[in-house]
């Protein structure tokens, strides 16, 4: 007696994306402890003081255009019309409130340059580490929860050894100061858990825009943040209203191009919005009323019968 034997093929059984998802998660949790601890590891190969926060401002620009780059690079995402006017808009606004940085700066702070490439590398890293971070949210299916426990535990791992690098090396000073009060102690230990808490609820945020948006919505969030910290460095420094209100008008016209290239703001000129989702809507929807009205056509009878 014999049997048949019928095999059925899935239309989709490729597994291959879910490997490789531990290491991954390794190469955030890297990314993410290098990018949080760039000033100490800045501080700790060199003896610099940092820059001020208001000649820095400008680099926040590094991680819109790494935040493209990498989206481009690593997730396949198409560059049209309207992201090159973001693009374009963007490093136009780098330059300027480069230059103005550069003209104020004091000689000290100029010849700082190692700070700046460190600042720079940690905008690339971070925004690299998003990129990574949506691939594992959607082909690798993480839920954010589960990303960001992942992601936390190999970090302490990476933490603990770190720390004892440093104490071995004698890197750093460890010593108590046990002249402290034990009031002083506990404020000191309340803000820290304060500071924790908010950290958690600002990084899980950062993770739920990334899976339901793209990277580069992180990005307005970043520039909103630096507005208000230039704004408060201008005014505290004694700035010219003239300083004031150019780099203001930059990180403005920066947010107005992350707005433009996330199709938040759709441009609807010079086909600007052509390629925008709104775009493909419209024509997938002339399409159809096209066909229907073609299909109307060659069923409706001759009137010459």
């Amino acid at each position: 007696m014999e049997f048949l034997i019928i095999q059925y093929e899935l239309i989709y059984n490729d597994l291959s994306i879910r490997e490789n998802k531990y290491s991954f998660i390794l190469l955030i949790s890297f990314l993410e402890f290098i990018g949080r601890f760039s000033d100490l590891f800045f501080y700790l190969i060199f003896d610099i003081n940092r820059i001020r926060d208001g000649e820095i401002t400008w680099l926040i620009s590094v991680d819109i255009l790494s935040r493209i780059a990498f989206s481009n690079l690593i997730l396949k995402s198409k560059i049209y019309n309207h992201h090159i006017l973001s693009i374009i808009l963007t490093i136009t606004s780098l330059c300027s409130m480069s230059a103005g940085a550069f003209i104020i700066m004091k000689d000290t702070e100029l010849s700082n340059w190692p700070y700046f490439i460190s600042l720079a590398i940690k905008f690339v890293v971070l925004s690299l580490e998003d990129v990574i971070n949506k691939l594992l949210l959607t082909d690798k299916f993480l839920l954010p929860q589960s990303l960001m426990f992942l992601r936390g535990l190999f970090n302490s791992v990476i933490f603990v050894i770190f720390i004892l690098l440093i104490y071995f090396m004698k890197l750093m000073d460890f010593s108590l100061n046990i002249n402290d009060s034990k009031s002083n102690i506990f404020i000191q230990i309340s803000l820290i858990i304060i500071y924790t808490f908010f950290a958690f609820l600002r990084s899980f945020s950062v993770i739920k825009i990334i899976d339901i948006f793209s990277p580069q919505h992180v990005s307005f969030i970043n520039v909103i943040f630096y507005l208000f910290r230039l704004l408060n460095f201008r005014i505290s420094s004694n700035d010219s209203i003239t300083l004031i209100i150019t780099d203001s008008l930059c990180l403005f016209i920066i947010a107005f191009s992350i707005l433009v290239f996330n199709e938040i703001l759709i441009i609807k000129t010079c086909g600007l919005d052509e390629n925008t989702k709104n775009g493909f809507l419209e024509r997938e929807k002339k399409e159809k009323d096209d066909i229907i009205l073609s299909l109307n056509e060659s069923i409706e009878p001759d009137k010459n019968i």
